[in-house]
């Protein structure tokens, strides 16, 4: 293993996938997952995800469609605000549903794509997630009456935000959208989901919904972290040490602006389990390979005292690290993905 990590590697892991998959069937059957393929844009998870034949993709840009084309055509671009050039590209690709959240964004919609089918983007009841979104994106209700009396629209869509802590977001949320009294055919309801638990729990809330008020409505989902993030283990090498009587230094050939991007961008932290021994421990911070001062991994961890080329391995790094990593920032290439 030390031979082939000049570049760190990410072990993925089919079967956490296909487990994620099987629980998401058993506890939400009559929901649809549409995998977010920018929580990990890497053919290893979307071939796998392919497979089942269930699980369709919620893509952003023309990029990702080229991305999953290959593997599927059941595709929604999800992104509320889109280039020309996206929407000529998903036409072009036979992509029915877009998204909208702006009688501005339909219009542009309508004029390159006049078949497409809109779903309407409304903001949602975020009060429980940790990466909010409806600053930016989401219609208010008396925005979304106009546009379904404009556009005749039926399908719905809002997000909770990134990392939501309680499903009764999705419940409130849902309750809003039927209290529109409109003829809804579908409604999307985003991701943000984290755990196996996120899935029970959204289960027993939606249950009775389900039966009395959802039954004759399509229901969609959009998980992209919930899938992806306990599909890859990124194992690194140490590449420096500085010890005092107290405290050391350890770097690592990765950074925050490679596996570690989930940082800055998402809010992660993180669990190194040393794959070698040492008789001795100490406080330590963990540092990334790069010239920036800001690059710092982790700090105040206690660690056993590392030799050059020892292996660091750091579990459930799937989600918002390779996807947002920059390939090149002073040379050093991206993490390159194996399968286990």
């Amino acid at each position: 293993m030390r031979k082939i990590l000049h570049t760190p590697v990410a072990i993925f892991k089919p079967d956490k996938v296909i487990d994620r998959y099987n629980h998401w069937m058993k506890f939400l059957p009559y929901i649809k997952p549409y995998y977010a393929v920018k929580s990990l844009c890497d053919e290893s998870i979307i071939s796998t995800l392919a497979k089942t034949d269930i699980i369709g993709f919620d893509v952003a840009s023309i990029n990702e469609i080229k991305q999953v084309i290959p593997y599927s055509k059941d595709i929604i671009l999800s992104h509320p605000i889109k280039q020309v050039e996206d929407i000529t590209f998903a036409k072009d690709n036979n992509i029915r549903y877009i998204v909208a959240d702006s009688i501005t964004e339909v219009k542009k919609i309508k004029s390159v794509y006049p078949e497409a089918e809109i779903i309407w983007r409304i903001k949602s009841y975020e009060k429980h997630s940790d990466i909010k979104f409806n600053a930016k994106f989401g219609a208010t209700i008396e925005q979304t009456k106009n546009a379904i009396e404009k556009y005749n629209l039926k399908n719905i869509s809002y997000h909770v935000g990134s990392k939501c802590n309680n499903m009764e977001s999705h419940l409130k949320t849902i309750q809003t959208i039927l209290s529109l009294n409109s003829d809804i055919k579908m409604i999307d309801i985003g991701g943000g989901f984290t755990s196996k638990n996120d899935i029970v729990k959204l289960s027993e809330l939606l249950s009775p919904l389900q039966h009395n008020h959802l039954s004759n409505i399509k229901i969609v989902a959009e998980p992209g972290r919930y899938f992806s993030q306990s599909s890859l283990d990124i194992i690194n090498k140490v590449i420096g040490v500085k010890r005092s009587s107290h405290h050391m230094d350890i770097f690592v050939n990765d950074s925050i602006y490679n596996s570690f991007s989930g940082k800055p961008f998402d809010h992660q932290e993180f669990l190194p389990k040393p794959l070698y021994k040492s008789n001795k421990a100490l406080k330590c911070t963990i540092w990334g390979n790069t010239c920036d001062g800001e690059d710092k991994i982790m700090e105040n961890i206690s660690l056993p005292i590392p030799k050059i080329n020892d292996l660091i391995k750091w579990e459930n790094m799937g989600a918002y690290s390779l996807a947002n990593a920059v390939d090149g920032f002073n040379g050093f290439p991206k993490t390159s993905v194996i399968w286990r």
